[in-house]
């Protein structure tokens, strides 16, 4: 398991906590932000994000 310094996280973790954000309670669900998150989170890594 790789160590990860004081107040940083798993790219995965901080995507998950993202998701989690979006309102996605009835009545009145925004499918429309979950679908945005989860097609950007398809999208292959940056050099940025993959310079870890």
């Amino acid at each position: 398991m790789t160590s990860l310094g004081p107040g940083s996280q798993e790219p995965s973790v901080t995507l998950f906590r993202e998701y989690l954000k979006i309102n996605t309670v009835h009545p009145e669900p925004d499918y429309g932000s979950c679908r945005s998150s989860w097609r950007s989170s398809l999208r292959p890594p940056t050099a940025a994000t993959s310079a870890r």
